[in-house]
């Protein structure tokens, strides 16, 4: 029970610490949780950025997960980038499209490789290799081929994980898994104020959108378990999602990023007493 406690109490604390003025912008229907931003409003955020709240958390999100779990995230990664690579290149941006087709390949596929073995799950990264050389020849109609022949990809690598004890846990903990990854791109996309890396606010952005995908998609099963929590989900979910309006990053951030690693920790509240953790 001290464990369990413990646990509540951390993550409490965080998003007291983080979520300032989000209590008038976010009613939740927990009245706990309604009472920690509350708390967090009267604090206050300290600013508007700098490097305090840019400061990137110590741990990776995936260490120490289970394998499964950390397979489907990084899976939900890649297809974060593709969905921002997509929106780019149907904008006519190719060359801000670049980082969201590199980064699969040189920062998460190779993380991936074991498990692709583990499962039997057949490899795409030949598929991200093609996207990245129909993006160069800047031909909208080849990159629209190639990005759906890399999402396929994705969607069978996925299909080849075994079906989970309790599917609602795992899709919850998934979900959350991705709001967490989004959690210090968002930081880095801003200081002072302002958004300075595009590419990072890019990224928290493809993110923030594939947890919404993944945990809408067990909102049913979640509301008939529990459903106050799974109407907090969905408020902060939506809350959340209006940091990021377009895909090109407004002129100003519409929240801090205290606000938004907030959120984060109001899903992770919300969702905890059904993920076992």
């Amino acid at each position: 029970m001290a464990d369990d406690a413990m646990k509540v109490w951390t993550k409490a604390g965080v998003a007291l610490a983080a979520a300032g003025a989000l209590a008038a912008a976010t009613p939740l229907a927990n009245a706990a949780t309604h009472a920690v931003i509350v708390a967090a409003a009267q604090a206050g955020e300290g600013g508007e950025g700098g490097e305090g709240a840019r400061a990137k958390p110590a741990d990776d999100p995936l260490a120490g997960v289970d394998p499964d779990l950390a397979f489907a995230t990084r899976l939900g990664q890649i297809r974060g980038h593709l969905r921002a690579a997509g929106e780019l290149v149907a904008a006519g941006d190719f060359t801000d499209a670049m980082p969201h087709v590199d980064h699969p390949v040189e920062e998460i596929y190779a993380d991936l490789e074991a498990d692709l073995a583990r499962l039997k799950a057949e490899p795409f990264e030949d598929r991200l290799k093609a996207l990245k050389s129909a993006l160069e020849t800047r031909d909208k109609a080849a990159f629209a081929v190639t990005l759906g022949l890399a999402r396929d990809g994705v969607t069978a690598a996925e299909k080849a994980l075994p079906a989970a004890r309790d599917a609602l846990a795992f899709s919850l903990r998934h979900g959350l898994l991705l709001l967490k990854s989004a959690v210090p791109e968002y930081q880095e996309a801003i200081r002072d104020g302002k958004i300075v890396n595009a590419v990072a606010y890019q990224d928290a952005r493809g993110f923030v959108q594939e947890a919404d995908v993944v945990l809408s998609g067990a909102m049913t099963a979640f509301e008939a378990r529990d459903a106050q929590a799974a109407g907090d989900v969905k408020r902060a979910l939506l809350a959340l999602k209006q940091a990021f309006p377009t895909v090109t990053p407004p002129a100003a951030p519409v929240k801090s990023p205290g606000a938004v690693m907030g959120l984060s920790s109001l899903v992770e509240l919300a969702v905890s007493p059904h993920t076992g953790n």
